[in-house]
């Protein structure tokens, strides 16, 4: 349910998402990324190409520091570092320098992470030190704002989307923010079919890889240090895959049994089909449907590499066209959404976040809702998820769905999971999980079950 703001309470929050300080940036290297050169240059120029084309500012950052061959290790990291921070954090740093242009954020950042004030006005006049004193700068900033505007200034937001933020966060929206402004932890899914959670800890550290289990996922396994996974023998023998923690648990919901035969009808690359797959037993049937060739070919190549090319069966199926005609005991509608809930994992989404996206999304939801429903068998299960924390992109679908189709009703979560999981994980007509509040990344599931 929505929560109302409280604006004293959320503009203390909001303070909270102020840009940090990182630990070993070192004066004399920051001094160098000020000054005319190959860091300056290259941040500069990656910035102004991703503000000139917002909608795909994730795409060109990334390619631009895949290009930055000529910087050192230190180097890209340091530029790739402030380059996020920058998406995080442009409205209220060009709010505090009264400017917006690419060299001052960029000389406000390396301020923020130690540059002395007077080596950044060398090569720029902003007031940068302002940004010495920026939590008072910013409480005033934020005083002066409406709670709507504030949210818009702290999370570098459009304000109409701020509003929608807060209708569904309420004085929770500065918690969300801050825990979505810090860097994602990489998390690996056990391939049970393949090893168990203490073989892969053990095997890490042997490779000298620091991990320890999930505290929420039960074959989850988080790596506490920079771990090329993709790399690892782990990996290429189909033990492990990389899956948020909160992505693990959201399989929970479809309840998966050896024997069952199951529609993914939005599988993409098939994270949920493997994690599924996984669960049983060897036995079984996964039709995994996209509209996404590529995607499907990737999903294969997985499955195939897991060990469990034989459960899965995928279909590339048209955009408008119905389902193939089938029943399935169980139905996962994995719905395209703007992705509110990896905030931490793609800074640069919330320069997409408008109303129109919002509602766009909603409408495809509520469509591939329906057009899946056909497909459940009496007494089975559609399963609803999304990587959103809005109202709009869940319990509003859900609720316009179950008014169009009187033959579903809810059946709550804490009945799919059990008392004791469900209390774990705080769920009782839907699971939620979140930055703020369970240290994953943000998803919504609720289980729709067709009566008999």
């Amino acid at each position: 349910m929505a929560e109302r703001a409280t604006t004293g309470q959320l503009l203390r929050d909001l303070l909270r998402c102020l840009p940090q300080r990182h630990p070993g940036n070192r004066p004399e290297l920051l001094a160098r990324a000020a000054g005319p050169g190959r860091i300056r240059g290259t941040a500069i120029e990656a910035w102004g190409a991703a503000c000139s084309d917002p909608t795909r500012s994730g795409p060109i950052l990334a390619r631009h520091l895949r290009a930055a061959r000529h910087l050192h290790s230190w180097e890209r990291r340091l530029v790739a570092a402030g380059l996020y921070a920058l998406v995080r954090h442009h409205a209220l740093l060009a709010a505090v320098l009264a400017t917006a242009e690419p060299l001052p954020l960029w000389l406000g950042w390396l301020v923020v992470q130690g540059l002395p004030v007077e080596q950044a006005g060398e090569h720029h006049d902003a007031p940068f030190a302002r940004i010495e004193h920026l939590g008072e700068v910013a409480a005033e900033l934020l005083e002066s704002s409406d709670p709507a505007q504030a949210v818009a200034l702290a999370g570098s937001f459009d304000p109409r989307f701020a509003e929608l933020l807060l209708g569904t966060l309420g004085n929770r929206a500065a918690s969300f923010l801050a825990a979505s402004n810090v860097r994602a932890p990489l998390v690996l899914r056990v391939n049970r079919g393949r090893t168990d959670r203490a073989r892969v800890l053990d095997h890490l550290g042997r490779l000298g890889v620091t991990g320890h289990p999930s505290p929420l996922a039960p074959d989850g396994v988080v790596v506490d240090q920079r771990f090329d996974a993709h790399a690892s023998p782990l990996y290429r023998r189909g033990q492990i895959e990389v899956q948020d923690e909160g992505s693990q648990i959201l399989t929970e919901l479809v309840a998966v049994e050896p024997g069952m035969r199951v529609v993914d009808a939005c599988a993409g690359a098939g994270g949920k089909t493997l994690a599924m797959a996984a669960q049983m037993g060897g036995k079984g049937k996964i039709l995994a449907y996209d509209v996404r060739k590529g995607a499907l070919a990737q999903l294969r190549k997985r499955a195939a590499r897991a060990g469990v090319a034989d459960l899965i069966e995928t279909r590339v199926v048209d955009a408008t066209a119905p389902l193939p005609p089938m029943r399935a005991e169980r139905v996962l509608v994995d719905a395209p959404c703007t992705g509110t809930g990896t905030l931490r994992r793609q800074p640069e989404l919330r320069w997409r976040l408008r109303p129109d996206w919002v509602d766009a999304c909603s409408h495809l939801q509520l469509d591939l809702l329906s057009r899946a429903s056909a497909l459940v068998a009496p007494g089975g299960w559609l399963v609803y998820l999304t990587c959103s924390v809005l109202r709009q992109e869940d319990e509003q679908v859900v609720d316009a769905f179950l008014a169009a189709h009187p033959g579903f009703c809810t059946l709550p979560a804490s009945e799919v999971l059990g008392s004791a999981r469900a209390r774990e994980l705080g769920a009782n007509r839907c699971l939620r999980v979140a930055p703020h509040t369970h240290g994953t990344d943000g998803f919504y599931g609720a289980v729709l079950q067709r009566r008999d």
